[in-house]
């Protein structure tokens, strides 16, 4: 009876997890994400990034003062954990914008087909997660949660 008990506990804690993961769509207002450039400068770049994991994308529109601009929608596919979390996603497919300006967003993978990454989302209030994704960490506002 014990262990029927604490299946059921773990599935509602798992399911639960994963129910708000893969239903995040969020974005996040950057005033400042600080890149270092292979040339040893650092780029600080502003903009917003939108996260949507019900349909696995997450778009960055980041700009700097030096003139690049990164504007690249990425796909991907997520992996989760035994409790329901996501815990890795692996970008699919990379959709370059024709206003992208600059070499900044070549100079890290994490834009390229391919490349597994970290990710972690932390509910912080309702409308407010924190969310790690490889490097980058940023809060965003929750537009929705269904």
């Amino acid at each position: 009876m014990l262990g029927l008990f604490l299946l059921t506990l773990y599935l509602g804690y798992a399911g639960h997890n994963y129910i708000m993961d893969s239903r995040t769509l969020c974005t996040a207002r950057i005033s400042e994400l600080r890149f270092p450039r292979h040339s040893g400068e650092i780029a600080t770049t502003s903009g917003f990034i939108d996260l949507d994991m019900k349909n696995e994308t997450i778009h960055f529109f980041l700009h700097s003062p030096t003139g690049d601009y990164i504007n690249r929608l990425l796909q991907f596919n997520t992996s989760y954990g035994w409790n329901g979390e996501a815990n890795a996603v692996t970008i699919v497919k990379k959709t370059k914008s024709p206003s992208e300006y600059g070499s900044l967003a070549s100079e890290y993978h994490i834009f390229d087909i391919g490349t597994r990454h970290l990710i972690n989302m932390v509910p912080v209030t309702r409308h407010v997660t924190q969310v790690n994704f490889d490097s980058i960490s940023f809060f965003c506002e929750t537009q929705e949660i269904l």
